[in-house]
């Protein structure tokens, strides 16, 4: 992440569980971080909306107020951060599983990418209209009353996502000139994902686009188009995430942690670390110690 506001924020762990079989997490935050501010990525996919209260969202290179019925997207393995601007600040968010999006199709809209949204630079995606923010209000209390615990929750949640992107993407145009990939890229670029998340050791571009049976240029633009992101950047993260994990999880020493995640050396770990997540790994792992790690919830 090139230095920016992100740099100088605290940092959360997440752990997200969605999956093939729950694609979709709802979660309702209600409450502050122990930090003024807060940033974090993950690999899956996040719509929210602002309930109550205003927040600042801040991307790289981008940042803006949000009030009750405003949303905001974040990207695969995209940092992202917020800062409470006027309390209580309540917000649902929807933690998506990118396959989700990235392999439905409806007859209706063949070819419709509902990946874009998510990939497009932050300033450039969809926003709501003040004068439809009491309809996402509204469609916000109908998330909460889907996720409430019983056997059809998952499908619930399914078909008010896809309402709620109808909604959002209505009118909606990506800026001129961004790329707009085909709803099929996202399989054509999917065995290389998959190889990320089978190893802890690094995995280049070249091998990467090998295994997708694509040339490395043609492969990068596609998996850039369908991400957001370089396939470096999110293998990096991806491996990084995992040693922020285990630097939380346990007491081990920064070499093992280096050689467990494909790292050369502490060096390079506290290199990489650094540039992520704005501060070193010691500084991490004291401040998750001192605070708490959060599990399981999002912003």
């Amino acid at each position: 992440m090139k230095p920016g506001p992100l740099g100088a924020l605290a940092v959360r762990r997440t752990d997200l569980p969605v999956s093939q079989k729950q694609p979709v997490l709802y979660l309702l935050n209600t409450g502050d971080h122990p930090w003024s501010t807060a940033y974090e990525f993950h690999y899956p996919l996040e719509l929210g909306i602002v309930l109550r209260g205003r927040m600042r969202r801040i991307f790289a290179g981008h940042e803006r107020i949000l009030e009750p019925g405003d949303v905001w997207f974040c990207g695969m393995w995209e940092p992202h951060g917020y800062e409470i601007v006027e309390r209580p600040c309540h917000r649902t968010v929807l933690i998506i599983h990118p396959p989700l999006l990235a392999e439905t199709r409806f007859e209706e809209i063949p070819g419709h990418n509902w990946l874009l949204p998510f990939s497009v630079s932050a300033a450039a995606r969809p926003r709501v209209a003040e004068a439809d923010r009491p309809a996402m209000l509204a469609m916000a209390e109908r998330l909460a009353a889907a996720a409430r615990p019983e056997p059809m929750s998952q499908v619930r949640l399914r078909l008010l996502l896809w309402e709620t992107m109808l909604n959002l993407t209505r009118g909606w145009q990506p800026p001129p000139g961004s790329a707009t990939p085909s709803p099929d890229d996202f399989g054509r670029v999917r065995q290389a994902i998959d190889a990320v998340f089978a190893t802890r050791k690094r995995i280049n571009t070249k091998a990467a686009a090998q295994l997708c049976g694509l040339s490395r240029n043609r492969f990068s633009d596609m998996f850039h188009s369908v991400t957001g992101i370089t396939f470096a950047d999110f293998a990096l993260r991806y491996r990084l995430s995992g040693a922020a994990r285990q630097l939380v999880g346990s007491s081990d020493p920064l070499k093992m942690i280096a050689d467990d995640w494909g790292f050369t050396d502490v060096s390079h770990l506290c290199r990489s670390f650094q540039a992520h997540y704005g501060v070193p790994p010691t500084v991490y792992r004291r401040q998750q110690t001192a605070g708490g790690a959060t599990e399981n919830t999002a912003d």
